[in-house]
């Protein structure tokens, strides 16, 4: 595995574009502290790129912020399937709600679609069982 190259600077500093770019806004501080539990001096610290946020607090953003996820993804080089399925499922979900305008059909998950509606493949028998073998339980 080859170590990570990142500066203090260089984390402090992608924390901060990340911050200004989810929680813009005259009431960015507040809603950071909100997300965070963290006082404001801490997140103002955390803004004017002095030192990023550590432990708790970076988990904490991490949940709240998709721009702080993307941010230490790309940091430590995640690029799986489960990083490319949630950006595939929030695209989808701002199309549903409206934020984003799209005729396209989008594979949520691609390889699980191309297995249901594979036509190749025979459909598996469903069985069914007759209501007079079901068990007969008792009750009281």
């Amino acid at each position: 595995m080859t170590p990570i190259d990142l500066t203090a600077f260089d984390y402090a500093s992608g924390i901060a574009r990340a911050l200004r770019e989810d929680f813009a806004g005259e009431s960015m501080v507040k809603d950071i502290c909100r997300a965070t539990g963290a006082s404001v001096g801490i997140v103002k610290k955390w803004l004017a790129e002095d030192h990023g946020p550590g432990g708790e607090y970076l988990i904490k953003l991490m949940a709240a912020s998709p721009a702080v996820r993307l941010f230490v993804d790309k940091v430590t080089r995640r690029s799986d399937a489960a990083a490319e399925a949630e950006s595939r499922m929030r695209r989808a979900l701002a199309i549903m709600e409206g934020r984003e305008g799209s005729g396209e059909v989008i594979p949520i998950i691609p390889t699980l679609q191309a297995d249901l509606f594979d036509a190749r493949r025979p459909a598996a028998p469903i069985v069914c069982r007759a209501p007079t073998d079901l068990p007969k339980r008792k009750f009281g």
